[in-house]
């Protein structure tokens, strides 16, 4: 919509394209600019459409799509209003769509602004009214028609759209998660694909959930069924009528211009009242995904073969598309025999892959689905020469039902059932059976997102499928394991974990034991246990503390710092480049989501949203460094590392993934590359080996109970049960307690940093969609504020910063960071109150008006939930409300001794209590972002 207001025709093209195709419709459409997501499969796909484009003279701007929450425009920045565009006319083009491929090049499909508006006017008609509903569109892309028209009923109805949250790597959604997330957003319509309504048929409890969805057929339709030739057969036609006027039609019947849909409906042979879909006039397979598949042009390149005669697709109403070769006569094969149907499928196997790299996604044919016609049964044809589809299909049902059932039980892999189900085998057989249903992808790491290297619900089904089949001639109870563990197990490692908890349990008599590799605490610890073993284990053989360098010898002081272009880390590297003790300073950070962007500008978006002087990037003592600390070598050459090893006195870690949807699993590349720069430290040449400061949180306390804890000791927590919970406390407890492990078996000398709450720094920066600016920014949608007790202990980011560079001379192992002078909440929110002019109320009113407020349906409103991002937290403070049994006290963060903190960091003994003046600062920043 924002492309429309700006004068542009929106063009979403869908990734499951060929490269070959973007590029056509890119030359065809003259397109110029392109936004893209950063997505590791999408910049695939980008790379090789531009490299065909460029191939033949186009060039095409490529821009990152923003992540969500990046702040697009700076506080320094005044707003412009959009200039009023040309006035369209209806009939101008306004969105552009594109076909689905299946015939030689996708083409596009333009939508002018007459067709959009009545697009919006459907709605207005029927025996329901849209206003105030929400549709949950989780199953539909924006590249598709109902994908984006959608959009348009939200202005046209008041109608509200519910969809995924905003996530990067971008998730492929399974039929449970849509289901889900539809209950979730409370909508009340929905649109999704046939395949869905058949998986949530299978269980009782998901047809129940389906009863509060709304199905719509406008009874105002004008709806002819034209006989087709066969015993109730009919061709769906519709006919404009007064309040359904269409943009175009393409047949006439009765004398009537009408609309010929080319779908085929079989009626009922009991009730006349039923009707089911039966296929397609033109031949478009619609599979059961609500994908279509145009069998022609593939069946001519496999008839390309010259021992192929005929081919003939299948697959509607299926998952899945398959075919029917019928060899030449000269090269009769008897499809009984399976020697000889191998040896032709290793003949023909070329022009399958041939075929494949053709046809969209949704079409490819796995070589599980190629049938061999029997000689005794030859395919029909007519007097023309072309198969009869309809009757050669019907002959052969058996064979194509047989050929589903079977592919649902593959197991065609070169992996034999063991004795014993072991860890080693449950990854040996995961990565076979991903690289399998994934042969496109090469060089498939364990620890790698199978769903963003190409994965999708099709290679899900059949990794599902095959895993499953394993299991079961395992002798494994197959029950009880979820549908869609693929979806929750996305790498080849947590696949293995999960085949291994599963095989195991189900030859365990003993004990009855959930399909779920996580759940329960005593699963968690052992998990969390075995990551510190796993990564201390070795520290004998890296003690550090060479002495090459004599003791007396000076060493310039050089601090190696990560994740330095966020909040913390951009002030971070402030206070180190205005050290003049310091001599060198390198910011170690990983590429970006957009490949196109720099390190260096990267590094000074930072600085300018923080208020940083971006002059000191110039400076000689830094260097800027794209890294990769998961692997043993820091993804550098061997000439940077070995520059690293002999210069650094002081590694300052800061970089670490802020996701608590994550587990403690994929959390563990993290832990890896903690103990990758360990081993560097270790490595160095100097008497002492440099200072590692590790940036952990309070949140390691997240599970602990607060009313018994009292202040946080700084000391190392012993007990891993407090921090079992998110995989991202989970994880910083396992690095906190590896850095004290190898503390008491090398020469390393850590100290661990936990970090309370921190606040908006020197400009009042301080992210919108953190929990405390949420509910500020939401005050004026609300009407309220909370009435919250207790004391903030809440540190500026800057101070933060420089106490962090302070400590990198303390010989304490843990410190705690937080502001020494608390300030009661009650102030804070009595300012917060009086600058935004709302009142002040309970917290739990306060979150029953967020949940009431008009236009809410739990997180989202008409205006995309811009103005509102504590809609975006409101499960974070439903659970904040049922934890508190005293309201006011909800969102308190444990209290934390910090002695031994001020004694290491004078800049702490220096602050003073939080000013209204940097109150306010923090709410003319969120008021510069339109809050």
């Amino acid at each position: 919509m924002g492309l429309m207001r700006a004068g542009y025709q929106p063009f979403p093209l869908s990734n499951r394209n060929s490269p070959a195709g973007i590029a056509h419709l890119i030359k065809e459409m003259k397109v110029t600019h392109i936004i893209t997501t950063g997505d590791h499969s999408t910049q695939q796909l980008l790379a090789a459409s531009v490299d065909v484009l460029e191939s033949e003279g186009v060039r095409l701007c490529c821009i990152s799509l923003p992540r969500f929450g990046d702040e697009l425009i700076k506080p320094s920045q005044s707003f412009k209003r959009c200039p009023v565009s040309v006035r369209a006319k209806p009939d101008d083009a306004a969105l552009i769509l594109h076909s689905s491929g299946s015939t030689t090049f996708p083409k596009p499909v333009i939508s002018t602004h007459r067709m959009l508006i009545e697009r919006g006017r459907a709605f207005m008609f029927g025996d329901m009214d849209f206003c105030g509903h929400v549709m949950s569109t989780h199953s539909v892309p924006m590249y598709h028609a109902m994908g984006s028209t959608a959009t348009i009923w939200t202005a046209a109805t008041g109608l509200a759209i519910s969809g995924f949250g905003p996530d990067s790597p971008i998730a492929t959604p399974s039929p449970e998660q849509v289901l889900f997330e539809a209950r979730a957003t409370e909508s009340s319509v929905m649109i999704c694909v046939p395949s869905y309504l058949e998986s949530w048929a299978l269980t009782d409890t998901d047809v129940k959930a389906l009863k509060v969805f709304s199905a719509i057929l406008s009874p105002d339709l004008d709806t002819i069924l034209v006989p087709e030739g066969e015993d109730r057969v009919f061709r769906l036609v519709l006919a404009p009528s007064d309040i359904h006027a269409f943009p175009f039609t393409n047949s006439r019947v009765n004398g009537r211009d009408v609309y010929d849909t080319n779908d085929l409906l079989e009626q009922h042979p009991v009730n006349p009242h039923l009707y089911r879909l039966y296929g397609r006039s033109d031949d478009q397979l619609m599979h059961s995904t609500g994908e279509k598949t145009s069998p022609v042009p593939i069946e001519n390149i496999l008839t390309q073969h010259p021992k192929v005669r005929h081919a003939v697709m299948f697959g509607r109403g299926r998952f899945h598309a398959g075919v029917i070769i019928e060899p030449t006569p000269e090269c009769s094969i008897n499809p009984l025999e399976l020697t000889e149907v191998a040896r032709f499928m290793d003949e023909i196997e070329y022009i399958l892959v041939k075929a494949n790299k053709f046809a969209p996604a949704h079409s490819k044919i796995f070589k599980e689905m190629v049938l061999i016609a029997d000689p005794k049964r030859p395919l029909e044809y007519t007097p023309k020469g072309t198969p009869k589809r309809g009757s050669i299909l019907q002959a052969y049902a058996k064979e194509i039902d047989d050929a589903y059932m079977a592919f649902e039980e593959s197991s065609a892999l070169d992996v034999a059932l063991p004795e014993s189900w072991t860890p080693a085998y449950s990854l040996e057989l995961a990565r076979a059976v991903v690289k399998k249903a994934l042969p496109d992808a090469h060089d498939i790491q364990n620890d790698a997102d199978i769903f963003q290297l190409g994965c999708d619900s099709l290679h899900a089904t059949r990794i599902h499928n095959t895993l499953v089949q394993y299991l079961r001639r395992f002798a494994v109870d197959v029950a009880s394991v979820p549908r869609h563990f693929v979806y929750m197990n996305p790498t080849i490692e947590r696949l293995a974990q999960f085949l291994s908890h599963i095989a195991n349990a189900g030859v365990d008599t003993g004990t009855a034991r959930h399909a779920s590799p996580d759940d329960g605490l005593t699963s968690k610890i052992s998990q969390m246990t075995d990551l510190v073993s796993k990564y201390t284990s070795h520290a004998s053989t890296a003690t550090g503390g060479s002495g090459v360098h004599a003791a007396d010898e000076v060493i310039e002081e050089v601090v190696l710092l990560t994740g330095s272009t966020g909040g913390l880390g951009a002030f971070v590297l402030e206070a180190l480049l205005t050290n003049p003790d310091i001599k060198g300073v390198y910011a170690l950070n990983r590429k970006g989501a957009d490949p196109k962007e720099t390190l260096q500008s990267r590094q000074t978006r930072s600085f300018e949203w923080n208020g940083i002087d971006v002059r000191l990037l110039g400076s000689p003592q830094l260097t800027l460094v794209e890294a990769d600390v998961t692997q043993a070598d820091l993804g550098i050459s061997a000439a940077l590392y070995e520059e690293l090893r002999t210069r650094v006195t002081c590694i300052i870690h800061n970089a670490w993934k802020v996701d608590f949807n994550l587990s403690l699993l994929s959390m563990e590349p993290l832990i890896a590359g903690t103990r990758h720069l360990v081993d560097l430290a270790l490595a160095s040449p100097h008497a002492a080996t440099p200072k590692f400061i590790f940036v952990s949180s309070v949140g390691v306390f997240s599970n602990a109970d607060a009313t018994k804890l009292g202040p946080i000791p700084e000391e190392p927590v012993l007990d891993p049960s407090v921090s079992v919970g998110t995989g991202y406390s989970e994880s910083k407890w396992v690095t906190e307690t590896m850095l004290h492990t190898l503390a008491q078996r090398t020469a390393l000398r850590p100290t661990v940093v936990r970090l309370g709450q921190l606040c908006g720094g020197r400009n009042g920066h301080w992210r919108a969609s953190e929990w405390f600016p949420a509910i500020v920014c939401s005050g004026a949608m609300v009407g309220s504020l909370p009435i919250l007790h207790g004391d903030a202990s809440w540190l500026p980011t800057h101070v933060a910063a420089a106490a962090l560079v302070e400590m990198r001379t303390s010989s304490e192992t843990f410190l705690n960071l937080q502001h020494p002078q608390p300030v009661p909440m009650a102030s804070i929110m009595g300012l917060m109150s009086s600058l935004i002019n709302v009142p002040l109320v309970p917290f739990e009113t306060w979150v029953a008006a967020l949940e009431a407020k008009e236009g809410v349906r739990k997180g989202i409103v008409a205006n995309n939930g811009q103005n509102s991002p504590a809609l975006q937290l409101l499960e974070f403070f439903r659970a904040s409300l049922r934890g508190n049994e005293d309201s006011s006290l909800a969102l308190q963060t444990p209290d934390m001794a910090i002695q031994r903190a001020m004694l290491s960091a004078p800049t702490l003994s220096r602050q003073r209590s939080l000013t209204t003046k940097e109150m306010e600062r923090w709410v003319a920043y969120w008021n510069s972002l339109g809050y």
